[in-house]
């Protein structure tokens, strides 16, 4: 036997969802039985999950920002706590019951590692980002009717336009910069 997670407005099967009239933001899917998720249905619970998890990791945004409790335990005699204000360790910890958030969820840890790694830091600003662009592309592809695979192409172009800009920009650091960065 399946166990069964219940969000919401969603009765879910990790194996199918069955989803019951509408779903969270209110878009028919009536009778829809299936493990596929995609158009307007996939669109809203990726913005809404961006959104929740913009909010949620936003608190720990830059040097002033705050500290976030993170508990965990599967009951009161097994709780403990931790406090962070590392933006991925918060991310990590964030537990969604549908699965699609988890999997959202999922490939933004991915990405936040891969800025980590990259970086050193900028997690937090990851998320942040994140959250702000697709919105924002989600708009323009529904203003201009743009359909999503072009849009994924332009996007493409301008990240590399940027990169190229940024790039011209650079120079190997010095010991000049550290203590300019210190100081």
């Amino acid at each position: 036997m399946d166990p069964k997670i219940l969000a919401s407005d969603v009765d879910l099967d990790l194996k199918k969802y069955k989803v019951k009239k509408e779903d969270k933001l209110g878009v028919d899917i009536s009778d829809s039985l299936t493990n596929v998720v995609s158009g307007d249905t996939l669109r809203n619970i990726q913005i809404n999950t961006l959104q929740k998890l913009r909010q949620y990791i936003s608190k720990t945004f830059g040097p002033m920002g705050s500290n976030t409790k993170i508990i965990s335990g599967n009951d009161i005699k097994n709780i403990s706590s931790d406090y962070s204000k590392d933006g991925l360790k918060v991310l990590k910890n964030i537990q969604f019951q549908d699965p699609i958030e988890a999997s959202i969820t999922e490939e933004l840890i991915e990405i936040t590692r891969h800025v980590e790694g990259k970086v050193g830091d900028g997690t937090t600003s990851t998320v942040i980002l994140s959250s702000y662009i697709f919105e924002r592309l989600d708009l323009i592809q529904k203003k201009y009717k743009i359909p999503p695979y072009k849009l994924t192409a332009l996007f493409d172009k301008v990240v590399e336009i940027l990169q190229k800009d940024i790039m011209k920009d650079k120079h190997e650091c010095t010991i000049d910069d550290i203590y300019d960065i210190a100081m």
